[in-house]
């Protein structure tokens, strides 16, 4: 892990200026991204639950100067109190999302979307949005090291056994933690419909569920028969109320340590969580 910038890097992220390459329906609730930039050949392939972000156009239609090009790449402290500065017609929308796949060596970055129903402004946008249209993206940079900046779950030597538990907002980051796991994993998923089971490999360890109140009953079955081994740690990504609903059950009814939980709260119903 690198301990400090380059002389050449302000941040541990990056700004990378890319076009839409390709669009892609994975299911009724999925659209894959794929976009293209020369300098995405120094974007960290780190996988995990990596956070980036994805800055579209305005609802006038553009994306506004407010600094985030600038070379290097500022630190949000500068940028994002000037992204916000613009009447809200102008502003440009920022959302943080998990890249599904990173290919460096043909400057392409995979993201798949989940089309919230009603949508929000990214859902719109994916919907509408055309190969060669312009965004920009932010994501971890080679030439920073492997900060592990905007990562949240870390695997260590403890962890002898993991749960993954999450909805089709989290579903890229379970597929990344799935396949990069070195450990005995299992997952349980909620979607609200099956044909949006598209990507985390199916295996004995998966259950996916349509119905809340089956998926809450199975994942605390399971707590109940596991939670007593300090090696099991869970990882906990979706809809906040959900997310703080859960860990708050395993805290509570079920004597988990917090310190063997990590959560996100991805989104909200009614409002986005992350600008």
């Amino acid at each position: 892990m690198s301990t400090a910038l380059p002389d050449q890097l302000k941040w541990e992220y990056s700004a990378f200026p890319v076009q839409i390459s390709q669009k892609q329906r994975l299911s009724p609730g999925f659209m894959r991204i794929t976009v293209t930039g020369d300098k995405l050949r120094f974007f960290g392939q780190w996988g995990l639950d990596q956070r980036i972000k994805l800055i579209i156009p305005s609802p006038a239609g553009n994306i506004p100067d407010f600094g985030i090009l600038d070379e290097p790449t500022p630190p949000p402290t500068t940028w994002l109190p000037r992204a916000k500065s613009f009447p809200a017609d102008q502003r440009p929308i920022l959302r943080t999302y998990t890249p599904s796949a990173v290919r460096p060596e043909l400057c392409e970055v995979d993201i798949d979307i989940y089309l919230h129903n009603p949508s929000g402004p990214v859902s719109r946008w994916a919907k509408n949005c055309s190969v060669d249209d312009e965004l920009i993206i932010t994501g971890p940079d080679v030439r920073a090291g492997e900060t592990c900046y905007g990562i949240t779950y870390h695997p260590t030597s403890a962890i002898d056994r993991l749960c993954l538990i999450g909805d089709c907002a989290s579903a890229p980051a379970i597929a990344n933690i799935v396949n990069q796991s070195k450990v005995p994993t299992t997952v349980f998923l909620h979607v609200d419909s099956l044909e949006d089971d598209v990507l985390i490999a199916d295996s004995s360890t998966k259950l996916t569920f349509e119905d809340i109140d089956a998926y809450k009953a199975k994942v605390f079955q399971w707590a109940s028969a596991n939670a007593a081994d300090p090696s099991v740690h869970f990882w906990i990504a979706g809809e906040t109320s959900m997310v703080r609903f859960i860990r708050k059950e395993l805290i509570n009814s079920y004597r988990v340590d917090s310190s063997r939980i990590t959560f996100l709260g991805y989104w909200k119903y009614g409002r986005r969580t992350v600008d």
